[in-house]
């Protein structure tokens, strides 16, 4: 895993994946962003249900979500082509911190995200994102506000569009070739050979 790294994750539970399923044509229900939090520890920035916005420890997340029967697949940051810039990493780390503790925006947000058009007619001040005062944020919202933040994807994308779904197509304009395809997540045991 890398910072600006997309996961993307189907629930281990039939009736949450049939639901999104149903909702947006796509099995993905939850979307995370890896960055680094303040102490330079890489994390995944998630927005969910109960816990709210919050920073936890990458590998352990995915190695919980796995364990409990889910799927994970990566969106690797294709730092071949362009990898993230320091300035772009200081903006992500930015983001994630200042929105911990907000609260998880209702499910009944992901109907209208459906509804609302996926790209604004005038072009937003990325710095517009951090200064929201949003009591509340659904996963895939706040990823592309964090990469909307830090300059990695079009200031025209209307993040209150963003569904799960979306993180699987190329829908970042002129930014989509900076992320591979989505791959499954293996966790590799070091200790064997």
């Amino acid at each position: 895993l890398r910072v600006g790294d997309i996961v993307l994750c189907v629930s281990w539970n039939p009736a949450v994946t049939a639901l999104f399923h149903a909702v947006t044509c796509c099995p993905i229900t939850h979307v995370l962003l890896v960055v680094h939090d303040e102490k330079r520890n890489l994390c995944v920035l998630d927005a969910d249900q109960g816990t709210g916005v919050q920073l936890l420890p990458a590998v352990g997340y995915l190695r919980a979500y796995l364990a409990h029967g889910g799927a994970v697949y990566v969106r690797h940051l294709n730092s071949g082509k362009l990898p993230v810039s320091r300035e772009e990493d200081a903006r992500l780390t930015e983001f994630a911190v200042a929105h911990v503790g907000k609260q998880y925006a209702p499910l009944k947000r992901l109907g209208k995200a459906l509804r609302e058009p996926l790209y604004l007619n005038r072009l937003l001040d990325p710095m517009d994102t951090l200064a929201i005062d949003r009591m509340n944020w659904f996963c895939s919202e706040i990823v592309a506000g964090a990469l909307r933040y830090a300059g990695m994807i079009s200031p025209r994308v209307n993040i209150e569009a963003i569904s799960p779904k979306h993180f699987t197509l190329k829908i970042l304009r002129n930014y989509e070739d900076r992320w591979a395809y989505p791959l499954p997540y293996v966790v590799y045991d070091m200790r064997r050979k």
